[in-house]
């Protein structure tokens, strides 16, 4: 510890206790490059403000970080501060908005129990702060029922769009139970049913259905498609959207675009997915609000929970 800068002593509060147990197998999962990208941006900025040292490229944490072979004994002894309660603390106060992305990279490498057991009880604080703030919401009635997801209301609105592009994302994200715009900016054309040897960071589209794998709670599901979207995508190019990958950014710049200018008011991707949470709770039987909530890869609680008063 003698190359890391001196703090004050740090105390754990009382009212958030260490985890006693926590999942000890390694996330293995692959991470998309905007990911690791951001991750070893954070990871090397929190090393050079805790000792002045800058983390090279070839280090084994950022070895870590892209998936390569790695030796975790190297990383525990580069980071000996997250092994110390004090500095644990200090960390966690100091750079809370940093904490999941942390969290992601050490629940990757051996040795770092100590560490994780004591930053996830503070994420997980976090988390319900997130969903009280999200529950706590209140939307215009004017904003709520202007976009209605009747199939008759849709579809007339598509002469209004100038492009394939454009009514492509509006269908999938109105005509059916909406997803996270990212499960379809990740989907690429596919010439069979995919198997198991497919790079599963990616979702498929073949034959009017769009198999996906990469989605944030890690569940696969087989999307059917209504035949009133299959025109509109071009199978002739690598993605559903295009020959390149989508950057984020842009794919929410159009959704809003989109929206208002067939609705007159920008509505961005999660609105419109508690939007439908709502629509589907307010219009549809038990068993449809169930099967709606499975195709937008929510649990039923997480899916009332997502729908406005």
């Amino acid at each position: 510890m003698e190359r890391v800068r001196k703090i004050e002593p740090m105390y754990q509060p009382r009212d958030i206790l260490p985890h006693v147990s926590i999942l000890r197998k390694l996330n293995k999962q692959p991470l998309k490059d905007s990911s690791q990208n951001n991750y070893i941006y954070i990871i090397k900025r929190i090393h050079k403000d805790y000792t002045n040292e800058d983390i090279k490229d070839d280090d084994d944490v950022i070895k870590a970080i892209k998936g390569e072979p790695f030796n975790y004994k190297n990383v525990v002894k580069q980071f000996p501060y997250f092994l110390n309660e004090r500095y644990v603390y200090d960390f966690i106060i100091r750079w809370t908005k940093q904490l999941r992305e942390v969290a992601g990279i050490f629940s990757r490498i051996n040795g770092f129990t100590f560490f994780r057991k004591r930053i996830l009880p503070y994420i997980d604080v976090l988390n319900k702060i997130n969903e009280d703030k999200r529950d706590a919401t209140t939307i215009d009635e004017d904003i709520k029922l202007k976009l209605s997801f009747n199939p008759n209301d849709i579809l007339p609105n598509v002469d209004k769009l100038s492009n394939n592009y454009e009514k492509l994302l509006y269908l999938l994200l109105t005509l059916i139970p909406t997803r996270r715009a990212h499960d379809f900016r990740y989907t690429k054309n596919i010439s069979s049913i995919p198997d198991d040897t497919i790079d599963k960071s990616f979702n498929y589209y073949f034959d009017k259905h769009i198999y996906i794998y990469n989605t944030k709670n890690k569940k696969f599901f087989d999307l059917l498609l209504p035949d009133e979207i299959i025109p509109y995508i071009n199978t002739d190019t690598e993605f559903i959207f295009g020959d390149k990958l989508i950057p984020k950014f842009n794919i929410c710049n159009h959704i809003k675009s989109i929206f208002k200018k067939i609705y007159g008011h920008p509505y961005n991707a999660t609105l419109i997915r508690r939007l439908y949470a709502t629509y589907s709770r307010e219009h549809l039987t038990k068993k449809q609000i169930k099967q709606n909530a499975i195709a937008m890869g929510h649990s039923l609680v997480e899916n009332f929970n997502y729908t406005f008063d």
